[in-house]
């Protein structure tokens, strides 16, 4: 995108049985309203990654999964409360972060992702389990300045129906993505939504398994989404652009035919970036691509370890030739990590982030604003997990 806030997308989260669920907590405040920013560090402190003290309302499984800010005093953040049982919206005012009420379809909905436009003006997305049903269905939130409501969406595809990414440069320039996650037996579809006349519509999607996570609005007709192709397994790294009436296919050159990407940037329509992971000899390795004149094409970018996961879920494009990207890696006792790496000087390189506790702690989106990097995931906690929120202000 080519406002300074950027936001980007994540793993697909598996649908877990109503059965699997617990007991929620519900929270909530009154409707945040921009502030003064908070104090910035002095230069001569280490402008490094920190750990952010946010709530984590209710009990189980608490996470953030999207980020997306407007200004340095005005950001969104979304997720879930509850193993998969609520929505969960989250502000940060200049301050502090505080939990801001959101309506549910069901007692089975979660947000997946927010992008941010302005001050009276954000949209969420998701995906809700209907009362008696079995098939979840999309879910679209907005937040108008004083409020979230539930906005309709429509659900083209047969049996599920879940959005992932969402991404708007203006009012008129919204896009929503997604797939129907019927798993590698039966292949999975895309879902691709737009917003016009104050509406959401579907648009025509290639045929063929292919499922997109994440997507970046260039202008009010064209975008750009990311995702795999062919059932999962034996996927490729998948880029499409719309250009106004159809999803095409792009290439992208990568080392290996194996690949998924979870998150795309495109601070302007030169600067375009997309993270993911793909097959290494032993473990899923970080995978990196950038548009260049001739086509998408992988960048190498560094790992951990050649034999433990190493995943990028995330990533924000600062121009052409600067990008941070989050994710998540194994350590030697199999205890996921947050993972943060940074291009610059034409290479990618490994940042130090911290992690809370010594269990599991994964970051899976990232936003920048005026110069302030801001990531958002979850860390474990005694029973289930929290939110994890991390930043860079220099």
């Amino acid at each position: 995108m080519t406002r300074s806030s950027d936001r980007t997308r994540r793993p697909l989260a598996a649908i877990i049985s109503a059965g699997c669920l617990v007991g929620i907590t519900a929270a909530s405040t009154a409707a945040p309203a921009p502030a003064a920013t908070a104090p910035r560090a002095s230069k001569a402190a280490a402008c490094g990654w920190k750990v952010v003290a946010a709530p984590s309302p209710g009990i189980g499984s608490v996470t953030l999964r999207g980020i997306d800010a407007i200004t340095r005093s005005d950001i969104w953040a979304v997720g879930a409360r509850g193993a998969q049982g609520a929505t969960l919206a989250q502000h940060w005012n200049g301050h502090g972060w505080a939990v801001v009420k959101t309506p549910n379809r069901s007692k089975y909905t979660q947000l997946e992702d927010v992008t941010a436009i302005s001050h009276k003006n954000v949209w969420a997305v998701g995906w809700f389990v209907p009362k008696g049903g079995k098939h979840p269905k999309s879910l679209i939130e907005h937040w108008n300045g004083d409020h979230w409501s539930v906005v309709p969406s429509p659900n083209p595809l047969k049996g599920n129906n879940v959005l992932f990414g969402v991404d708007g440069k203006s009012a008129k320039a919204v896009y929503a993505v997604g797939t129907n996650n019927l798993g590698p037996s039966a292949g999975s579809r895309q879902i691709t939504l737009k917003l016009g006349s104050g509406k959401w519509r579907a648009l025509p999607v290639p045929s063929g398994s292919s499922t997109v996570d994440d997507v970046a609005t260039l202008s009010v007709g064209q975008a750009v989404a990311v995702g795999h192709a062919g059932p999962t397994g034996s996927s490729a790294a998948l880029v499409e652009q719309f250009d106004g009436s159809d999803w095409v296919g792009l290439p992208v050159a990568t080392t290996t035919n194996s690949g998924h990407l979870y998150g795309v940037s495109a601070p302007s329509a030169g600067g375009q970036w997309a993270v993911g992971s793909s097959s290494g000899a032993a473990a899923l390795q970080t995978l990196t691509v950038q548009k260049t004149a001739t086509g998408w094409e992988e960048l190498a970018s560094p790992n951990t370890s050649t034999t433990l996961i190493n995943v990028l879920t995330g990533v924000v494009g600062l121009s052409e030739s600067e990008a941070w990207a989050v994710g998540y890696h194994e350590d030697s006792t199999f205890y996921t990590r947050t993972l943060v790496e940074h291009f610059s000087s034409g290479a990618w390189s490994i940042v130090a982030s911290p992690n809370v506790g010594a269990g599991h702690n994964q970051l899976l989106d990232i936003t920048a604003a005026n110069g302030d990097l801001w990531a958002v995931g979850y860390s474990t906690r005694p029973t289930g997990t929290k939110v994890l929120i991390e930043s860079r202000r220099c």
